[in-house]
């Protein structure tokens, strides 16, 4: 499992909520888990292609934040602007 979290290391903040569920997981439960605060964990695990990581954020919504890889945070905001977009009134 460490080979896996080091291919190309992802690390996620999560609340504790969030880290809690994800390590009830048959996939995401083999990840690193770590306290960050009393309320959050981070989350590291290896993954090759960004687009399985952006609909993980997704999927958790609020609470959970990209830190790693740091080049994969532009396209997650413009998803993320992009979907604002579709919610903007008219």
């Amino acid at each position: 499992m460490a080979a896996w979290r080091q291919r190309v290391p992802v690390k996620i903040r999560l609340t504790a909520a969030q880290g809690r569920r994800l390590q009830q997981d048959w996939y995401y439960r083999h990840a690193q888990f770590e306290q960050f605060a009393a309320d959050q964990v981070v989350m590291t695990f290896g993954e090759r292609d960004p687009a399985i990581v952006l609909e993980l954020l997704r999927w958790l919504g609020p609470g959970a934040v990209l830190l790693e890889p740091e080049g994969w945070r532009a396209q997650m905001r413009a998803d993320l602007q992009q979907m604002l977009a579709a919610y903007a009134p008219k």
